[in-house]
């Protein structure tokens, strides 16, 4: 060999090693894969490491008890340079959780926050989710505190009124996400005001209100001659749900939703769940969105076979379809829905009473569909289970409390093979747990197995232990 062939190195790299910032590389893995313990640990490795984690730890703080709030004041007030560091803050209480986050609490925090030697807070998201304690009063210093602002979890705040999300809106221009709640509800009158050009994502409960206010959807209003944003509304993401299923004064009327679909084609996230006064004539328009993507009509109880026909025809790009406790869908309109909507990859078609063995039937030639849901449908029988078994695909199995699916004991090999099957729910019946995991130990992909239902007599899970699903897991709801 020559020596200026040993001279070569042995390998050529684009850029030198030294190009690369290793500070910058250490925090990509931190922000990655580091939980808070992790970081914790990485703050007494060396000072360069601890240069590198301090930023990730209070990027994204989660204060969900007073303990918490108190510790984060404390060292706010001592090192007020890290609230540079500030990306987003949860004030979210956990489900079932009682309230604990008051206005003075808010007030303490805020006051630290304007302590701080940082020119500006550079917080992007806030949520406030489940908090009941709160008010207005403490909310409406979010713009001076935080103005670049784009997301706003208000879920479960009874204390505020509807001229909060107007300000917000109003006042922080980057705002492209509000979530509210029937709590505080937000009059459909008032709705104009939240639909400006930047939201993106508009999550709304109706509101006991006449719908004669709601004039809006069919006249938009347009930007301020002042404003300088003269783009059209992109609206993402808009759910229109009645939790209030007592009085009637909180329906969505067809023609109300006609509209808003004609104005507002780009949206890709409909959520119109609990309306149960929609019928087929409402969602005509649909298609003209062409980019929806998920789409949940559940409880929606006059929806009958010619919604699925309109939906088929303009949703191509659909991939998420909820129709749980739609009684008036047939087999008929399902089985359009497999033969149209080929990019679905999940469908909930839970509760309803008239489908039968050939809803079950039509996905066996689908190439996408994952996650099928069809519990609490009592015409169902084991035939439903061997075609649902042929679906190439499907990941996500439900068919709890189907009476007439009883596991046959001794299963065809060639036809249940569920080959990408990895969670299934299923009867808590003895002798129904017993069966399935006959068949279910042929499946090669399975990891959970959900028993639904309270347990009369316990199944024998020997073969979970000893046999070929000791690696999958069961749980119990």
């Amino acid at each position: 060999m020559s020596t200026e062939e040993s001279s070569l190195p042995l390998c050529s790299a684009p850029y030198p090693i030294a190009a690369f910032d290793f500070d910058d590389v250490l925090q990509l893995i931190l922000t990655r894969v580091a939980t808070g313990a992790d970081l914790m640990g990485c703050l007494l490795v060396s000072r360069r490491w601890y240069a590198a984690a301090l930023p990730v730890l209070y990027r994204h703080p989660l204060l969900a008890s007073p303990q918490a709030l108190c510790a984060f004041v404390i060292v706010l007030r001592q090192h007020p340079l890290r609230s540079a560091f500030l990306s987003s803050l949860s004030f979210a209480v956990p489900p079932g959780q009682p309230s604990w986050l008051r206005d003075k609490d808010l007030a303490t925090l805020f006051a630290a926050l304007r302590r701080s030697d940082s020119p500006s807070l550079n917080v992007r998201h806030v949520s406030f989710k489940g908090c009941r304690g709160i008010t207005g009063r403490s909310l409406q210093h979010l713009p001076l505190l935080f103005p670049s602002l784009t997301s706003v979890d208000l879920q479960g705040c009874v204390g505020i009124s509807s001229s909060l999300p107007i300000m917000l809106v109003r006042s922080l221009r980057d705002l492209s996400r509000l979530i509210l709640s029937a709590s505080c509800a937000v009059p459909l009158c008032d709705l104009p005001a939240l639909m400006t050009p930047k939201m993106q994502d508009l999550d709304v409960v109706i509101h006991h209100s006449p719908y004669s206010s709601i004039a809006w959807l069919m006249h938009p209003p347009m930007p301020p001659s002042h404003s300088t944003d003269t783009q059209p509304r992109a609206l993402q993401r808009l759910a229109l749900t009645r939790q209030e299923i007592i009085t009637n004064q909180g329906m969505l009327p067809d023609e109300a939703l006609t509209s808003l679909l004609r104005m507002n084609p780009t949206i890709t996230d409909l959520d119109l769940r609990w309306n149960a006064q929609l019928t087929w004539c409402s969602l005509r328009d649909i298609v003209l969105c062409s980019g929806l993507q998920r789409l949940s009509l559940d409880f929606c109880s006059q929806l009958c076979d010619d919604t699925l026909l309109h939906i088929g025809r303009g949703c191509q790009r659909l991939r998420h379809l909820s129709l749980s406790h739609c009684r008036l869908i047939t087999d008929a309109g399902i089985s359009y829905a497999a033969q149209t909507l080929r990019s679905l990859e999940t469908i909930d078609m839970d509760g309803i009473a008239h489908l039968t063995d050939t809803a079950a039937a039509v996905w066996t030639a689908h190439d996408h569909i994952r996650g099928i849901s069809m519990a609490r449908c009592p015409n169902l029988t084991n035939r439903s289970l061997l075609a649902l078994a042929q679906v190439r695909n499907l990941c996500t199995l439900n068919i709890a409390d189907c009476p007439q699916i009883s596991w046959p004991q001794a299963p065809e090999p060639p036809t249940c093979c569920f080959r990408a099957l990895r969670t299934i729910t299923v009867d808590a019946k003895a002798h129904t747990v017993e069966n399935a995991l006959g068949i279910l130990s042929k499946c090669p992909a399975l990891e959970t197995i959900v028993v639904k239902g309270r347990m009369g007599t316990r199944p024998n899970l020997s073969s979970l232990r000893n046999g070929s699903l000791s690696r999958v897991a069961v749980e119990y709801i």
